[in-house]
């Protein structure tokens, strides 16, 4: 597993988890700050270009829906969704 250094990762619950399956988990932690090692931030970036581009969600329901849509328009577009993970970034 390849972590980009979220907080998430040091929260108490995935402590936990990790320590009850370390024998099955290899963990590789990237620098502290190595967007350029990440290969879904172009994802992560035009997910975040879309949201702003369009008018302001007014309820979470409709930011879950945003993104849920977001997420099965790249998976049933997997080229476009392959050449974003393969693209060259700002941070490259």
């Amino acid at each position: 597993m390849i972590w980009d250094n979220a907080r998430v990762h040091a929260s108490k619950a995935v402590q936990e988890f990790i320590s009850q399956h370390e024998e099955k988990l290899f963990i590789l932690n990237l620098l502290s700050y190595s967007p350029m090692l990440n290969l879904q931030e172009n994802i992560w970036n035009k997910l975040k270009s879309y949201f702003y581009e369009y008018k302001a969600k007014t309820t979470i329901d409709k930011i879950k829906d945003f993104i849920s849509d977001y997420f099965n328009y790249a998976n049933s577009n997997k080229a476009e969704t392959k050449s974003l993970v393969n693209a060259r970034s700002y941070y490259k």
